[in-house]
């Protein structure tokens, strides 16, 4: 058996098919992919060698998707989770799911920033397959991603502890914040408040929401995590300085069994049979047969 020829002596004077065809048992052909920092994207390539001669190295098309996705989910890891493309819905959910991670007693994955590379590619790869760039991916993969992380059952663990909205007196729904510096916060008029005896919380009652409490002109003014105790305080103050700003808007006396307002003027029931159209205004199109009857103002929650 003729000695390996070293990777550094010359090819023989032959032809490339007469060579591959005398020592055609020692020739190796290799393909293997790699993530290009530089493009942004999963390259494959060939090489063919005799023994440690090199006869080809050529760019290929990526032809496992398998293999792929793991090295792209990892790059997209280490460029930062905060980096890739969100909608606003799935931003809230990641913020509650991550402070849900920090409550003890449970077991849920690290979606944060600084979350290991590879973790992040365990759950991401699925979600990517058939993909090759970062640029491909889009916010309908991380909801895929997300779906697959966590299964019907544990969103609905995550909606019954940590709610996306609280539902005020009023019926409007106020988005809560969960990246709040200072823990799960909403920012929310006073007078919106009206009627609301007990400190809003959520993971069944052992978390206080920071209420950043608003004026009409939706500008903070003070914030709590204790309700009743800011309606027998400082409130008295905070009506005194607003009442000068805003003269038309309630001051109930007792504000924790007043009427919860979300317009600042007093609410007329109008019965379905006597409501008319909208007059049309500038800007505004005229909606007719939208006008509701006046609901009653829910049961604060719990």
């Amino acid at each position: 058996m003729p000695p390996p020829i070293p990777a550094s002596a010359p090819l023989p004077d032959l032809t490339a098919r007469t060579s591959e065809t005398l020592f055609a048992h020692r020739i190796t052909e290799t393909e293997t992919i790699s993530f290009d920092a530089a493009s942004g994207s999963i390259r494959a390539r060939r090489t063919r060698q005799l023994d440690a001669l090199r006869l080809a190295d050529e760019p290929v098309a990526v032809a496992d998707p398998e293999a792929a996705a793991p090295l792209l989910a990892e790059a997209a890891a280490r460029r930062g989770l905060d980096l890739l493309p969100r909608s606003r819905e799935q931003k809230a959910w990641r913020a509650r799911a991550n402070f849900l991670r920090q409550t003890p007693g449970d077991d849920w994955p690290d979606l944060t920033a600084e979350a290991p590379a590879s973790s992040v590619a365990d759950w991401l790869a699925p979600a990517l397959f058939g993909l090759t760039r970062l640029s491909e991916i889009t916010g309908e993969q991380l909801r895929t991603a997300l779906d697959l992380l966590l299964p019907y059952g544990r969103r609905q663990d995550i909606e019954a502890l940590l709610p996306s909205h609280f539902t005020a007196p009023t019926g409007n729904a106020v988005p809560i914040d969960y990246s709040a510096e200072g823990g799960p916060a909403i920012e929310i008029r006073v007078r919106e408040l009206f009627g609301l005896t007990r400190h809003p919380t959520i993971a069944n009652g052992r978390i206080r929401l920071l209420l950043i409490l608003l004026s009409p002109a939706h500008r903070p003014i003070q914030t709590t995590r204790d309700l009743p105790g800011f309606w027998s305080g400082s409130r008295a103050d905070v009506a005194k300085d607003l009442k000068g700003r805003y003269p038309r808007h309630p001051r109930p006396e007792d504000p924790a069994s007043g009427n919860a307002d979300c317009k600042g003027q007093a609410k007329r029931h109008v019965s379905p049979d006597k409501q008319k159209p909208r007059a049309h205004t500038r800007g505004f199109a005229s909606h007719p047969g939208t006008f509701m009857p006046l609901a009653k103002t829910p049961t604060p929650p719990h």
